[in-house]
């Protein structure tokens, strides 16, 4: 799904990086 992907990109640069990790850690569940 490269939309998603585009998404959690896009979402990643308006977060801190912090956060950024907790989503991607998430994702990765």
């Amino acid at each position: 799904m490269p939309n998603s992907g585009e998404n959690v990109k896009i979402k990643a640069k308006k977060v801190p990086k912090f956060v950024t990790g907790k989503i991607l850690r998430d994702a990765v569940k």
